[in-house]
């Protein structure tokens, strides 16, 4: 990925990097597994000044994998160990280790229902200084719902929590968030053959000052062509246009204004605001773009 003069590339290796010819460099380094697992990686920051190049900084990880899942982790002074039950993770126990001989230790606890949805996570948190104990918590993070379709219908605790709403093609209908078990926002999708047609975006309670706001999706030949922002209070908002090759690859990104004419909007004209291009040559795709600073990406996969 390039901002302004940097660039990132990715290859076989694991490799990646983002190149400032100016500045520094950040590369990332992984090892694969015969499973495409990253089994250990290195990041390292290097200064560049013309053709001189300095390490500034480093940082290693490794992971150990049981059964096609991962069963520890270490980096960062950080070590995690993943425990399962019934091909389900079951326990994270994770403990870092910072300056002072300070240790904390956390293990989250994973809660299934009989079909084995996640409901619940219990967790405890235990400091440590020079090897004794100083202070500890514990307590269950954000329960969740299910319905017989073992669709996600609440998370939350009782008093702050979110509802979901499905159709017939268990596709999200509705998005409400609660606070102090009061309706806060909601939320709302339409759908037209499985694709999002309509959302909308509005704070409770609705007055005559609230403004809601909507998204329109429009496709063409199964992509994406249009998305429409607009407000109650403002019908015309801006819009942008997705373009694809007959590849049906994405091949140009355009953001359209609405247009005004002695300070007054004019109805469903618009003016071109920022546009991405995406060139494809081979493996690479190339990314330009003409936002307030030129940008151009390239991505390599080889």
């Amino acid at each position: 990925m390039r901002r302004g003069n940097e660039e990132m590339k990715q290859n076989g290796t694991g490799t990646a990097a983002i190149m400032d010819p100016q500045s520094t460099e950040s590369v990332y380094t992984a090892v694969l597994n015969n499973k495409n697992q990253v089994v250990s990686y290195k990041k390292e920051k290097i200064e560049i000044n013309g053709s001189n190049r300095k390490i500034t900084g480093s940082d290693t990880g490794e992971f150990i994998y049981k059964d096609g899942n991962i069963s520890e982790a270490k980096y960062g002074g950080i070590t995690e160990q993943y425990f399962y039950k019934n091909g389900l993770l079951s326990e994270v126990k994770r403990t870092e280790k910072k300056q002072w001989l300070f240790e904390r230790r956390n293990t989250n606890q994973y809660i299934y229902d009989s079909r084995k949805n996640l409901i619940a996570i219990s967790y405890s948190t235990e400091d440590y200084q020079g090897g004794k104990y100083q202070s500890g918590n514990k307590g269950q993070k954000d329960s969740a719902t299910y319905d017989n379709k073992n669709r996600l219908i609440r998370i939350g605790s009782k008093k702050n929590f979110i509802t979901y709403k499905y159709d017939a093609g268990n596709n999200i209908t509705e998005i409400s968030e609660y606070s102090n078990n009061k309706l806060q926002s909601q939320k709302g999708y339409g759908y037209d053959k499985n694709l999002m047609v309509k959302s909308s975006e509005s704070k409770i309670p609705i007055t005559e000052n609230s403004d809601i706001y909507f998204k329109d999706y429009m496709y063409k030949n199964g992509l994406l062509a249009e998305v429409k922002n607009y407000t109650s209070k403002y019908p015309y908002g801006h819009k942008t246009v997705y373009q694809y090759n007959d590849k049906k690859q994405l091949v140009n990104i355009t953001d359209y204004r609405p247009k005004f004419k002695d300070g007054k909007l004019l109805e469903n004209e618009f003016e071109k605001g920022s546009e991405t291009n995406f060139i494809y040559e081979g493996k690479s795709v190339i990314v330009k773009g003409n936002r307030t600073v030129s940008q151009t990406g390239k991505f390599e996969l080889y």
